[in-house]
């Protein structure tokens, strides 16, 4: 199945070059004026550090103040419930895929505006269309979540009816108290000089792409090529935490379809010439429809192919 996305306003290698050339211009005036943004965020300092560039990579160190991981920490103390998984046209459900705890956090809380002003400052570049709820979530010994990507093979409807894809994710580490627990990137290579054994590390010896869990310090990755497509190299996974708790902030960024948008399973129903209606979201009323065809393969190869968290 072919996806509509808004496309990306630069041809691809002239993308790169222009993230290069911000991260510099941020390392140079990380305290400038920037009218409409609290003081806090203005005078908060991090560190970009590039990792990859196809698919863009950047480490970013003290991305979080104290008085902000404090805050979140908080706030979902006493507020976890089991993480749950989502596929493409289905409801999120309690999977041993991932074994972690979730809280969302409030649109209003001010920490979250906050972060979310130096979000879209930091990402200027990219011109996102918004935010999900920010998440916090918490792994403790032996919790994990297996391999899998954050964009989705189809978009999905926000709460105010429209459709969007998960351009980039940033992935803010709250309590690095912890063995193990790396987020591992199987497909994104990095030279040898890359891999300080602090801040990034290659857990199975492949070259490959393994972040330590570090308090205030981040990750940032975009999750779709310039054409709109996903990026199968951003596949992921949260490796066990051996011993201790991880504690991290999701972060994921909109962009929304271009309209008009026709969802899958309305497609595959226009293409049936049985299927006389189709309710929303009705993979499952589709799976009943045949026994065998594209409503119940399709259903069940969006699921496996693109288990997300975002509940």
């Amino acid at each position: 199945m072919t996806t509509t996305h808004c496309r990306s306003r630069y041809p691809k290698p002239f993308i790169f070059v222009l993230a290069i050339l911000w991260i510099f211009t941020l390392l140079r005036h990380s305290n400038a004026e920037l009218s409409g943004i609290d003081n806090e965020t203005l005078k908060h300092d991090y560190t970009p550090r590039i990792l990859h560039t196809d698919p863009l990579f950047v480490h970013l160190h003290n991305f979080l103040a104290p008085s902000e991981i404090s805050h979140f920490l908080n706030i979902s103390s006493n507020s976890f419930s089991r993480s749950q998984v989502v596929g493409t046209g289905s409801n999120g459900s309690i999977s041993a895929w991932r074994t972690s705890e979730t809280y969302f956090v409030d649109y209003e809380d001010s920490m979250a505006q906050r972060v979310a002003e130096r979000v879209f400052t930091f990402l200027d570049f990219l011109d996102p269309d918004g935010l999900e709820p920010l998440q916090v979530v918490r792994y403790r010994s032996a919790q994990a979540f297996r391999t899998h990507f954050d964009w989705f093979n189809e978009p999905v409807k926000d709460t105010e009816g429209r459709y969007y894809n998960r351009l980039a994710t940033i992935f803010v580490y709250l309590d690095g108290n912890c063995t193990g627990g790396e987020t591992y990137f199987p497909g994104v290579k990095l030279q040898p000089s890359m891999i300080d054994g602090e801040t990034i590390k290659d857990p199975f010896n492949r070259s490959a792409l393994g972040v330590v869990p570090v308090a205030g310090n981040a990750v940032f990755w975009v999750n779709e090529h310039p054409d709109g497509t996903g990026h199968r190299k951003t596949a992921h996974s949260g490796l066990p935490v051996k011993d201790g708790t991880k504690v991290g902030l999701n972060i994921w960024l909109k962009r929304f379809t271009k309209l008009p948008y026709t969802p899958p399973e309305q497609r595959i129903c226009q293409s049936l010439p049985l299927a006389t209606s189709c309710p929303a979201g009705a993979w499952s009323d589709l799976a009943r429809l045949v026994t065998k065809g594209p409503c119940s393969a399709l259903s069940q190869v969006n699921h496996q192919r693109n288990m997300v968290g975002t509940v």
